[in-house]
This record gives structure tokens, sequence and C-alpha cells, in this order.
């Protein structure tokens, strides 16, 4: 009887444990699942377009973006939607220019993890001239 209350208990005390280490592993792939990236950038005629892995805080985000022309930094406004990010520049994007987007690695997303690296896009708009 009693390796039969022996046994029944370290039954129950290893399935315990194995749904807590489950458990653990759920909440490690969740914390992987968060990791923040920039999934793409693009420049169009009007606005900065920038899709991130996850979401953020739209004043962590101001804070980390930088947008300049030509050296020079360019105001504008921003429009939040989920992980899409449309940055509209006071000053229309125009050709003969070089453009360049950075941000800043202290970007967070909405559960605390950072870019890895600061993250540089850099768009031209300038034609080359090929002589004969």
């Amino acid at each position: 009887m009693y390796n039969f209350l022996y046994n029944t208990v370290r039954i129950v005390i290893c399935v315990f444990l194995l749904f807590i280490l489950c458990e653990l592993c759920v909440s490690c792939e969740n914390l992987v699942n968060h990791e923040l990236k920039i999934n793409s950038i693009n420049i169009e005629d009007e606005s900065v377009l920038i899709e991130l892995s996850s979401s953020v805080t739209r004043n962590n985000f101001i804070d980390a973006f930088t947008f300049k022309c030509d050296g020079t930094s360019v105001s504008g406004k921003f429009a939040f939607d989920e992980t899409k990010i449309t940055f509209i520049p006071d000053e229309k994007i125009q050709n003969g220019h070089d453009y360049l987007v950075t941000i800043a690695q202290s970007l967070e997303n909405v559960y605390g993890s950072s870019l890895l690296e600061k993250y540089v896009y850099k768009h031209s708009t300038k034609t080359e001239t090929i002589c004969p």
C-alpha cells in the first residue's frame, strides 16, 4: 500500500512539474514572438510608410524617429494603425534629393522589447546622368 501511495504522489508531482514547464515554454515563446523588428520602410510621393513587427506607443516612436532631406531634419505628422505608421512630411518629397530615415535603438514595443540596433534607411530621388 505504501508503494502505491508513494508512486501515485510521484506521478502527481511529475505531472504538475510537466505542466509548469509547459507554461514556462509558452511564456518564453510569447516573449520571442514580441521581438521588435522593422519589417519595411517605403518612401512614396507624399509619405513614409513604416511597418513594424509589433505595436509601439506613439510618443516612443516619435522620439526614436528622424527623417532628413539632404542632411536637414524634416518635420511632419504621424498616423498610427497598429503596426503600420505613416509619416507625412511638412515638405513634399521631391526629385533630386537624398532622404534618410533613422529609427533609434531606443524604440520599444508595447511588450518592452527594443530594436537590436539603430535602423537606417536611405532613399535617393536623384537621377543618374550618363555621359555618352
